[in-house]
């Protein structure tokens, strides 16, 4: 045998070792299967089979009796395990097969789903309420804590209005299906439009698109006396409650600071949950006043006393001039006719 012939026989061994792997019998689980209750479970029923060694072994038996190994459930699921010692015990080596997937939720058709509540015990009435991580899981819960992730508070401070023409959707188990829920983006609203998805394997098994009202429950900030439009809030016009309240709409205040000193833009009723949109900073300086303005520069602090020039809140620039002076400056305001002033600025304005 030749140099040139060996090297050939080699290469062709080599070849033929490299592209084996790429043919080779596979079991793959599937993440979901439906079965008739009253059948045995097959290696077909919940696995991908690839190669004719794979895929004649599947009738092969995994689970007996899908209906008592369900133990009242209405679903059963089938790990990696289970298949290996199912095919084991049928005489069958697995080594050969390469085998993956975690585990199979096998839906049993034609199996009563267990009723999660008495119908005397569900509300006679169509109304907001809190949905509870207790027992088997549902579609309801699982909108819920998509919600609750959105608007970023736990599930018992969440209440939730659904449309009762959807109850039936949402009251129905998981089931170990996936279920993938859609939200709206902005937590800024109190109606959310949801979009659900249900899969039983790789392929929907149900779509709906809900609508819900949101109330969260908050600390907030309530008016305990009448205030009228333009008084400032004093400590003894405000208390601190937890309520429930719409979710969305202008931002609601939660510390009795932001409220205090703060001036009302319309009559406040007692018992009025105050919104941000519904005060207004105070006028802190009025024009012609006598304003105190301290002088920055660097680490060097001055005080002298100028004229204001214009009206502002706090934070607001205004123009103020010092006495007997033709040069005007901008300044920030601080406080009650106080205002600051960088110094190292150039005159904005002269008479000259």
């Amino acid at each position: 045998m030749t140099h040139r012939t060996i090297i050939s026989l080699l290469t062709l061994a080599l070849m033929s070792m490299l592209a084996r792997p790429a043919h080779a019998d596979s079991i793959t689980l599937r993440p979901g299967a439906a079965v008739p209750a009253d059948r045995p479970v097959t290696v077909g029923d919940v696995a991908m089979l690839v190669g004719e060694h794979a895929q004649s072994h599947a009738a092969v038996v995994v689970v007996p009796h899908a209906g008592k190994a369900a133990l009242g459930r209405v679903w059963i699921e089938v790990s990696l395990k289970d298949l290996r010692n199912a095919l084991q015990d049928a005489g069958v080596n697995p080594a050969p097969i390469a085998m993956s997937g975690s585990s199979c939720v096998v839906r049993l058709l034609g199996s009563a789903e267990p009723m999660l509540n008495n119908s005397s015990d569900a509300p006679e009435t169509n109304e907001a309420r809190v949905v509870l991580d207790e027992g088997p899981a549902t579609i309801r819960l699982r909108v819920a804590q998509a919600l609750s992730r959105l608007y970023g508070v736990p599930l018992d401070d969440l209440r939730l209005l659904f449309d009762e023409r959807d109850n039936e959707f949402l009251d129905q188990l998981e089931l170990g299906r996936r279920v993938v829920v859609m939200t709206g983006t902005s937590a800024n609203s109190a109606r959310q439009g949801v979009n659900v998805r249900i899969y039983t394997g790789e392929s929907v098994d149900q779509a709906c698109a809900l609508g819900v009202s949101v109330e969260l429950r908050r600390d907030t900030i309530v008016v305990a006396n009448d205030v009228a439009r333009k008084a400032a809030i004093t400590p003894s016009d405000v208390s601190v409650r937890r309520m429930w309240v719409e979710g969305g709409g202008a931002a609601l205040l939660t510390d009795v600071s932001d409220a205090i000193g703060a001036v009302a833009r319309t009559d406040l009723k007692a018992g009025t949950i105050i919104r941000a949109n519904q005060l207004e900073s105070p006028i802190l300086v009025r024009r012609g006043a006598l304003v105190r303005v301290q002088c920055l520069s660097g680490g060097i602090a001055l005080q002298m006393q100028a004229r204001a020039r214009g009206s502002g809140k706090k934070g607001e620039v205004i123009e103020v001039r010092r006495e007997g002076s033709a040069n005007s400056f901008m300044a920030r305001i601080d406080g009650n006719n106080s205002v600051v002033l960088e110094l190292g600025g150039t005159p904005v304005a002269s008479d000259n």
